[in-house]
């Protein structure tokens, strides 16, 4: 994209680059209780329009597995070079400055079968990060104790430990799903993070009272969490009814 380019509608995220990417993937079909076995190397290249990098990456998996009940597992390398050519505050009080910046970083990524009515995912990353080392953690278990009934609890947290300082994040996810019958359903899902210091409730309930015509009573309520103590900011009630007339 050149430097005067502008898209109308959407968004880009830069300006005068050229990028570049590619991907190799080799997979087999072991005759065991793996169904597949993958590895994979994938590279993404950002330049300016005078050919110099801004942002190189090489990812390296070289094992994707995958068994005949439904679980995975993933390694993953990846290799890092970004040139930063203004300084950005990445926290409040931590501010990358300009420079050019190489780090190596690694993880793996752990999953259960879905297909159970308890399962869990895991991912995990760990390495340099520009002048310093990140962790980034994401768990999440699912239960669904029957096709009625189903509740995800997650949980994500990014340590962050710079020259320029450290700081570290974390969101909690509560997800609850009960459907009643086909056409009767409650939805709920639960946020917070410590960066905001918000927690954000959506509840939704849906009727189907028959194809083409439903309702929906929607409820967002938000609080500020500060002392251990909440703090309402919002709430809303909304309701909608469709209604499809055939001719």
């Amino acid at each position: 994209t050149q430097e005067n380019y502008n898209p109308g509608l959407g968004f880009t995220r830069r300006l005068g680059i050229r990028e570049y990417f590619g991907n190799v993937r080799y997979r087999h079909r072991p005759e065991t209780w793996i169904r597949t076995l993958e590895h994979q190397t994938r590279f993404f290249v950002v330049t300016d329009l005078d050919n110099r990098l801004e942002t190189g990456n090489l990812t390296i998996n070289p094992i994707e597995l995958a068994t005949n009940d439904g679980d995975e597992f993933e390694l993953a390398l990846r290799l890092n070079r970004e040139r930063i050519t203004r300084d950005f505050r990445i926290s409040d009080g931590v501010t990358i400055p300009i420079g050019t910046y190489s780090f190596f970083r690694y993880g793996f990524r752990l999953e259960s079968s879905r297909a159970r009515s308890m399962s869990f995912r895991f991912n995990g990353e760990w390495g340099d990060f520009y002048e310093g080392t990140r962790r980034d953690l994401d768990i999440t278990f699912e239960w669904r104790p029957s096709r009625h009934f189903f509740l995800s609890l997650g949980y994500v947290n990014n340590k962050v430990d710079l020259d320029f300082g450290s700081f570290q994040t974390h969101i909690v996810r509560i997800r609850l799903n009960v459907l009643f019958t086909p056409d009767i359903s409650w939805n709920t899902f639960i946020q917070y993070d410590n960066v905001s210091q918000l927690m954000g409730i959506n509840s939704r309930f849906r009727w189907i009272i028959e194809p083409g015509r439903e309702m929906f009573i929607v409820f967002n309520q938000g609080f500020l969490v500060m002392n251990n103590r909440f703090q309402a900011t919002t709430s809303e009630l909304t309701t909608k009814l469709g209604w499809t007339f055939r001719f």
